[in-house]
Formats: C-alpha cells, structure tokens, sequence
C-alpha cells in the first residue's frame, strides 16, 4: 500500500473513531430510556442496523406490539432491534402468528418507494400498547422528549408523520401546524433543516367524513418529493 493510500486509511479510521465516539453516549441514553424495570421493553424503532445513518424518519403514534420474555434479557433485545434485525422480525412475527397489520403493511409499502435503507419508522410514543388508552401522558411526554433527541442525533432531511399523536408532536416540538388532509404535492413544511410532511394514520382510522384517505394514490406523490429532497439540500 503507498503512503497516501496509508494515509487516507488511517483519515477515514480518524472518522470512524470520531463517529463511535459521539454515538457512545447518545445510544446509552436511548438504551437507559427503553430498558424498563417491568412490562415490555420501549421500542424506539423498527428494527433497523442502520437507524444512526437514516435520512427519512416515518413516524406513528406508537408500536402495538409488547415484546420481553421473548428475549434473554435487554441486552438481547437491544442486540437484536439494532444488529441481528433477523432474529428481532422472527420473534416479532411469532406474536402475529406471522400476519403482519395493515398500518406495517402500508410503512413497508411506502419505504419500498423511497428505499428502505433511508427509512427509520417510529413512532411519537414508544410504549407498545395495543389500545392508547394504556399509555399515560406522562410517558408520551418522555417518549416525545427522547424521540426529539433521537431526530436532533440523526438529522434526518425529511419526516413524514402519520396519525393525529404523531402530527401533535410536531407542534409541541417545532411549533409547526400540519395538515394532514392537505394534497402531499402541496405540503411546503421545514423546520431545523428538515421537510416535514403529515398524512392521517396509515390503518385509516380517525379519518372524518368527508376527507379523502387514499394511500395508493398519495404514496408515490410523497415517495417523489422524498426522493427529490434527499437528492437535494433544503
């Protein structure tokens, strides 16, 4: 190897460390926020390796699935939710007897346009419960705390929220007001660098007479603008 290709080696390993170094504390905090004393652990995503690096953030209102005894403690789970996603979908599936919802069908749909290694889907708050009933407002405020502190980590060009939680959160967060109902070809919301668009929830539920719910048809209007914002700085 000749000394500039050492050279440009051991800048790119410099990057590296750098990197590792910054994420350290940042991932200590969201594994010391999801590791709860009793109940099913917080998920703050989807299962994803590459969550630190993604460019769309695709949030809900929260995950419906609880998940603890199906793994060999935290350190497993946060293992298998963030490096072995494998293992995580295979033990995820089990609690569905593999059928999979119509709100994760549609997020697959919709990443399936833009690039699933872009998309990191989550949620404003990350208690799994399968009514919203279940979850207390003083947890929704320290999930949307923390799910604040995860896009400010990341720094995703876009966002995209679905659900009458996850548009909320961006008001309380950014002062922004969002409408869902607005055609996606017409959204013109930025905030901190980052386009936001909103939808109602992808299940279709809470959507009042008279709206229009047509993801078929909207989905590849967002999936376009996505992709023309991730191909260009705001």
């Amino acid at each position: 190897m000749s000394f500039e290709s050492c050279k440009a080696a051991s800048v790119d390993e410099s990057i590296v460390q750098q990197h590792r170094a910054a994420t350290l504390p940042f991932e200590r905090e969201l594994k010391s926020h999801c590791r709860t004393p009793v109940g099913p652990y917080l998920r703050p995503f989807s299962a994803n390796r590459d969550w630190k690096t993604a460019s769309v953030f695709i949030i809900g209102d929260n995950p419906a699935t609880p998940l603890r005894d199906e793994f060999d403690g935290f350190d497993a789970y946060w293992t298998a939710l963030t490096e072995d996603i494998e293992a995580f979908r295979e033990r995820y599936a089990a609690k569905h007897s593999g059928r999979t919802s119509k709100t994760t069908a549609r997020v697959q749909h919709l990443a399936s346009f833009i690039g699933k290694e872009h998309c990191l889907v989550t949620n404003s708050c990350w208690v799994p419960a399968t009514s919203p009933r279940q979850i207390t407002r003083a947890e929704r405020r320290r999930d949307e705390g923390q799910l604040k502190a995860l896009i400010k980590f990341c720094r995703p060009k876009v966002i995209l929220l679905h659900g009458s939680k996850a548009v909320r959160f961006a008001g309380t967060a950014y002062g922004l007001r969002l409408d869902p109902f607005e055609a996606p070809a017409q959204q013109d919301y930025v905030v901190k660098g980052m386009r936001l668009f909103a939808y109602p929830h992808f299940s279709g539920l809470g959507v009042p007479g008279g709206k229009t719910f047509q993801p078929d048809v909207d989905f590849p209007v967002f999936a376009m603008r996505i992709r023309e914002c991730l191909a260009t700085a705001l």
